[in-house]
């Protein structure tokens, strides 16, 4: 919700009680309800600081440093090849994104247009502010519709590697839509609308006809711009549509072009009268919309006046609006020479069918604050215009000094707003208007106007007390949550009733892995207990289950039993352990309005191929095929690794049916990730022991650290399970030795012809993948290394090659070949014995050494050691030279998941008391969760 402005306000008329379910307009005529919205603009990361910024009069409008000015400017406009503008309102941090909150793997979320990730995090938002969870629309009648002005982000995958399925659906068009479709499993009609700059307020058309027809019950609106480079700037200078002076000079006599600018807003629509029915929260109302086409005007991009004039007249016309009405217009105002007096002209022509009266209406463009946002700009003006007519202000339209006198503005209805001021409409609410022209030739014209219904008011309850809930993918995201709540309730001009906090927290939201949970009295009684939590322990607990049949007595007894406080105490303590409750059932016989409480606080790390706008520079590089640029912690001490299971080293490593991270990789990270925190090369591993698998049946990340120890060179390197919860985090340790780079000490050849006179069993490559899917693991086509085996009862020489295709460019440790080398160990043991106990992978190894590279690999000598309970592997060249060495390898035997007898229904009784004790503080957490687990 915005904040109370400094500036003076209109005076407060009381608001018009509309009984619900009453007589309605016909379909056609239908006004339709904002009832959720969210932004991201220039210098404005959230609704209430582009309020702020507009209310202030600020511009975003600066030099453009996000790609190399060599490479994007030159004044001369003669260039072709660069830009003669070099002024923008870009966004900050367009790469940042939370793949994971979205369930996309984070090498997905690198070959995904910036577009795409903005638009899903800001349309969470913009459904949360609407109040709803995921569950709330998931299966309804929906519709997405999305302006999209095309994408240039597949030139910088191109240019980075070779383009595949991730890069194909993460830049496309019809994705980008459907991608909101999918997340919510929505039903209804699912557009990406592209008429160039009027594509978002084309889109707010569409979607309010298929809500005036009844086609969609409920509609998500948005318009989304991002350059990644600098094409938009050049095609544009091209084309003399620039400002060379760097500001947009909307109706002013300096008007020069426009300054290009980015943005991400997006709307929640509704029919009024069945937002007003389902008690929604109402930014504001959609009296009228229309479209139209300017067709042959004196050249393809040229503006039509009289289109515009016809589609104003059409659109007042059609739903009652009178235009005397309108207090401000908000206009396309590209700040052309001949462009702004064809659009003031137009408006001029259809407010004098109806007015003669002049100097009467403001009018304005946001595009002198946030600059032109192409596909976003009709989302941009209609969502100033919707905060407008809310907080009942004026904003100033910057840059206006002396009028264009082609424009003639004191003959018209319209002055152009130059400070922030009250917006007065004594006679009834506040009405304004929007345009939005596409070069296209397709105009779209938006009536909107101050929202003055609301739903019959509800009885206050009688109830004592009422649960909140708060949740985050993180503690972080949890703590933001509850401070930003906190900083909602203290700022709000009127008290919000408790009972709606409460259902918009647990019904309105979906519940994450880190909670919080209060039982209260009153918004003050809130207030408090949010900021003592603040103070002390926030870190939450992970989501555990609670069974249906005990959530739904525990609901019905806090909403109808004789003690609910305590019923909602337990419920508390549910939630906080991760119960998954039916809320809703806390609320029933009551009239909840959903409320727009603070929206979700996305905290994204950076995911790029090469730092935006540089795609065209061949040196980008990530420092490790494994470990992309954007995921290594600014220390060197920490390296992410993000896997999907489409990596060829998990793809084709699939253990007990589940693709599995090798062991092998493992040491290639480790090695790499000691390389990066030193800045010297790793001459040797010692100790190495995996401690569990790392299996791939979903998108994960894994943290590689590396920490000093007290022996100089030696560091400690572990690899973690960052979002573990049960305390088993640590999947792979061991230490890393660095030594600066030197003469290479003297490597023992392996005389290869006495090896194979003495190894005269055969076994054939193919054969033993064959035995080794028989055994449980999976080798794929790159891990199918191993052509042929030489066998002895103690002794084993494989002979390895790299199959055709196979990845290998800085993979020093190549995990493919030492997998192999160790997959050669199986050759020791006859058909008869060989993996008597099931498959078995790495569990520890003593001592690895990287004499060279892998690339020079053609065999692997294997030696039993202590009675074959250990076994010392070489990796040779063609020569018998050591180019890695393996000592003391021990292998385990996989372990095969068994299944599970069904677990039993807790006992209700015990489990309701276990929860109250906690509340209580009659027991430890320990105790409760050593009791909840006998229960389960």
């Amino acid at each position: 919700m915005v904040p109370p402005v400094v500036s003076p306000a209109a005076p407060v008329r009381p608001p018009v009680v509309t009984p619900v379910a009453t007589s309605t307009p016909t379909p056609s005529t239908a006004e339709i309800a904002v009832i959720g919205m969210s932004a991201r603009f220039p210098d404005a990361p959230d609704l209430d600081r582009f309020w702020r910024n507009l209310v202030e009069g600020r511009s975003a409008v600066r030099e453009v440093t996000r790609w190399p000015a060599e490479e994007f400017y030159h004044p001369d406009p003669r260039r072709a090849d660069r830009s003669y503008s070099r002024w923008g309102a870009l966004l900050d941090d367009v790469d940042r994104f939370d793949p994971l909150f979205f369930a996309i793997s984070p090498k997905e979320a690198e070959r995904m247009d910036p577009q795409q990730r903005l638009l899903l995090e800001e349309t969470w938002r913009a459904v949360e502010d609407a109040g709803y969870a995921r569950e709330d629309l998931a299966g309804s009648r929906c519709g997405v519709y999305v302006g999209y002005n095309g994408n240039d982000y597949l030139r910088t995958v191109e240019a980075t590697e070779p383009l595949s399925a991730h890069a194909f659906l993460g830049n496309s068009e019809a994705i980008l839509a459907a991608r909101l479709s999918y997340l919510w499993d929505l039903r209804g009609p699912c557009i990406t609308v592209n008429t160039a700059c009027s594509s978002s307020l084309t889109a707010l058309h569409l979607a309010a006809e298929a809500l005036r027809s009844g086609e969609v019950d409920t509609a998500i609106v948005a318009g989304v711009m991002v350059m990644n480079t600098p094409l938009f700037y050049h095609l544009a200078s091209r084309a003399q549509m620039l400002s060379p002076t760097g500001a947009c000079r909307t109706f002013d006599a300096a008007a020069d072009g426009f300054v290009p600018g980015e943005g991400v807003g997006v709307v929640v629509l509704k029919r009024l009268d069945t937002a007003l029915g389902d008690r929604d929260h109402v930014h504001a109302v959609v009296v009228g919309s229309g479209l139209n086409q300017d067709g042959q005007t004196n050249g393809i991009t040229a503006p039509n006046g009289a289109a515009q004039t016809a589609l104003e007249t059409e659109v007042y016309d059609r739903f009652g609006v009178r235009p005397e009405r309108i207090g401000y217009v908000e206009a396309h105002g590209t700040g052309t020479r001949l462009g702004d007096p064809i659009e003031v002209a137009a408006l001029t022509e259809a407010f004098r069918r109806y007015t003669d009266r002049t100097g009467f209406c403001a009018i304005g463009s946001v595009k002198t604050n946030i600059g032109h946002t192409l596909a976003t700009a009709g989302m941009a003006g209609l969502i100033k215009l919707v905060l407008c007519v809310r907080e009942g202000m004026h904003v100033p339209s910057l840059n206006f000094r002396e009028g264009n006198d082609l424009i003639g503005l004191p003959n018209t209805p319209f002055y152009v707003n130059t400070r922030s001021r009250p917006w007065h409409e004594p006679d009834g609410p506040r009405y304004g208007a929007v345009s939005a022209f596409g070069f296209s030739g397709t105009n779209a014209h938006v009536v909107v106007r101050e929202a003055v219904e609301v739903a019959t008011p509800a009885e206050a309850s009688a109830r004592p007390a009422y649960l909140v809930g708060l949740s985050g993918h993180t503690d972080q995201a949890l703590r933001d949550r509850a401070g930003d709540l906190l900083r909602w309730l203290e700022s709000a001009t009127t008290t919000p009733q408790l009972r709606d906090v409460a259902f918009t927290t647990l019904v309105g939201r979906a519940h994450h892995r880190r909670r919080a949970a209060w039982v209260v009295r009153d918004i003050a009684g809130l207030i408090d207990s949010l900021r003592a939590w603040l103070a002390g322990d926030t870190a939450g607990l992970p989501a555990r289950s609670l069974p249906v049949e005990t959530a739904q007595r525990m609901c019905a007894e806090a909403a109808h039993g004789p003690d609910p406080t305590d019923a909602l105490s337990a419920l508390a303590a549910g939630y906080r352990a991760g119960a998954d409750l039916s809320w809703r059932q806390l609320f029933v016989g009551e009239r909840c309005r959903r409320l727009p409480l603070p929206t979700y606080p996305f905290a994204g790390q950076r995911y790029g191929l090469t730092p935006v706008g540089q795609a065209s520079r061949p040196d980008a590089e990530c420092p490790h095929p494994m470990i992309s640029a954007s995921r290594v912690d600014p220390t060197g001490r920490r390296v992410a690794v993000d896997l999907d299971g489409s990596e060829f080293y998990i793809r084709d490593h699939v253990v007990a049916g589940i693709p599995t991270l090798p062991g092998a990789a493992v040491l290639e990270l480790a090695r790499a990730a000691g390389e990066l925190a030193t800045d010297a090369p790793v001459v040797e591993l010692r100790r190495v022991t995996w401690t569990r698998a790392v299996t791939v049946d979903r998108p994960r990340v894994l943290h590689v650290s590396v920490a000093a120890t007290a022996r100089p060179g030696v560091l400690d390197v572990a690899v973690r399970d960052p979002e573990a919860a049960d305390g088993h985090s640590t999947y792979a340790s061991g230490q890393v030795v660095v030594a600066p780079a030197g003469a290479d000490p003297r490597r023992p050849v392996v005389d290869l012809d006495a090896v194979l006179r003495r190894c005269t069993r055969r076994v054939d490559g193919v054969d033993l993948y064959r035995s080794f899917a028989d055994a449980g693991i999976r080798y794929g086509p790159t891990f199918q290394t191993i052509r042929a085996l030489h066998c002895a009862d103690d002794e084993v020489l494989a002979e390895l090659a790299l199959p055709d295709g196979t990845p290998t460019a800085g993979l020093r440790l190549h995990p493919a070949l030492v997998d192999g080398a160790m997959q050669a160990i199986s050759g020791l043991f006859p058909a008869a014995e060989a993996w008597t106990a099931g498959p078995r992978i790495p569990f520890t190894v003593g001592r690895v050494a990287a004499h060279t590279g892998t690339e020079q690999v053609r065999y692997a000598h294997v030696l039993p050691v202590a009675q074959r309970s250990r076994f010392a592997v070489t990796l040779l060249d063609d020569s018998g030279t050591p180019v890695v060495t393996l000592g003391d390898v021990v292998l385990r035997p996989v372990r095969t998941p068994v299944a599970e007898p069904p677990p039993k229904a807790p006992d209700e009784e015990r489990l309701t008391e276990l929860l109250r004790r906690l509340h209580a503080g009659q027991a430890e957490v320990h105790e409760v969760k050593r009791e909840w687990e006998t229960l389960s």
